[in-house]
């Protein structure tokens, strides 16, 4: 399933970061439906708070940052391999945001059975 802005208005409802990879969890408040998105990269999270924040949008680009390309080159990554999903949350103004941005060369977003 395809990530994009049709989550908007979800809710995330948690971050597991694994040695297997990162796992985040939200929930749709029309149905209280579930979805997972896992991906085997990075996740940077500002220092705002951002469980149980709503999706306000969500903007998959094919391009890394400056910090991701740097952390991937450490690590000894390929940067062209990875992507950067960014997921702007509720609760953002100009002078403090709040927001994940998740990287990786590939990820899997689906229901979770109920």
């Amino acid at each position: 399933m395809v990530i994009d802005n049709r989550i908007a208005g979800y809710i995330l409802i948690e971050i597991l970061k694994k040695t297997s990879g990162v796992n985040l969890f939200f929930k749709n408040p029309a149905n209280t439906q579930v979805y997972k998105l896992w991906f085997d990269g990075l996740i940077f999270e500002t220092p705002l708070p951002v469980i149980n924040k709503k999706i306000e949008n969500i903007e998959l680009i094919q391009d890394v940052g400056f910090k991701a390309r740097t952390r991937l080159h450490y690590l000894g990554l390929n940067p062209w391999n990875y992507k950067q999903l960014i997921i702007k949350l509720s609760g953002s103004t100009a002078e403090y945001k709040s927001e994940l941005i998740c990287i990786f060369p590939d990820y899997e977003f689906s229901p979770l059975a109920n």
